[in-house]
């Protein structure tokens, strides 16, 4: 028998055997991995989660050795009334106009005290690091007399203030993106619009571009070099700060629960 034949025929034996008995496969060292990771995901409707753990969400790369603790710590799953505690809509595939939209109507819905502690809410979670920690600062300390929120306006996608007692105001001005990108003079007419019409400036606002990953950033979707003051943001960490806002409030409800859960499934989840 020559060389390579004798070769072929222990080749075709080795596969009969492996074949044959499972037990002969080699251990691969798998990572260990703590169950209750994928029962918290089932509890709080897995889609839009799982969603955003494909896509990467997850700042910190973060391994499967702690993934139920970080899922725990990243979308605060022990608090009652959770968005995801909330049936999504799913009879219909909303866009740009309909979230931002539906922000403001959720946001200038009901009692002066729900519309004040949403608003709240809102800009708390919109004043994201530590560049606007002296609004934060303003919003928590004075006493607010009047919000607003509108989408939409003169085509900026979303404008939230809050008046104050002193005079003063608050604000954040949202351009809403999800998967487009920002066009032409889009930037500096809204920042234009907001400073001649709202009175909201570099001193007293957030100018935010909220997309489903800041990995857009320096793209056509957001080139962050040019287009100062404005800041990108996830929705991942909005909508995750908003929940824990509002949370705090007892001016939430489950319609805007349902409606934010939507955000996240479209955002993230995308089936």
């Amino acid at each position: 028998m020559t060389e390579g034949r004798a070769m072929a025929r222990r080749a075709k034996v080795d596969r009969v055997g492996i074949s044959g008995n499972w037990r002969s496969l080699p251990a691969w060292g798998l990572p260990s991995f703590d169950g209750r990771a994928l029962q918290l995901v089932a509890a709080r409707t897995e889609s839009a989660l799982l969603g955003a753990l494909r896509a990467g969400a997850f700042a910190g790369g973060h391994g499967a050795r702690n993934a139920s603790s970080h899922l725990r710590k990243v979308l605060g799953l022990g608090a009652e009334n959770h968005a995801f505690d909330y049936p999504p809509h799913t009879w219909a595939r909303f866009r740009e106009p309909q979230f931002t939209a539906g922000l403001a109507h959720f946001l200038s819905t009901g009692t002066f005290q729900q519309r004040r502690d949403r608003v709240r809410a809102f800009l708390a979670a919109a004043y994201f690091d530590d560049r606007y920690g002296w609004l934060l600062e303003r919003l928590a300390s004075a006493e607010v007399v009047r919000v607003d929120a509108v989408a939409e306006e003169a085509r900026v996608d979303l404008i939230v203030e809050a008046s104050l007692a002193d005079g003063e105001k608050v604000g954040a001005v949202v351009e809403a993106k999800f998967g487009h990108h920002l066009t032409a003079g889009q930037l500096p007419a809204a920042r234009k619009y907001a400073a001649g019409e709202r009175d909201l400036n570099d001193t007293n606002c957030a100018f935010l571009v909220v997309l489903p990953h800041r990995a857009a950033v320096g793209t056509r979707v957001f080139s962050k070099n040019k287009d100062k003051p404005w800041r990108a943001l996830s929705w991942w960490t909005l909508l995750d700060r908003l929940e824990r806002e509002l949370g705090q409030t007892g001016s939430d409800d489950a319609s805007f629960q349902a409606f934010r859960h939507t955000i996240w499934l479209q955002t993230y989840g995308g089936e």
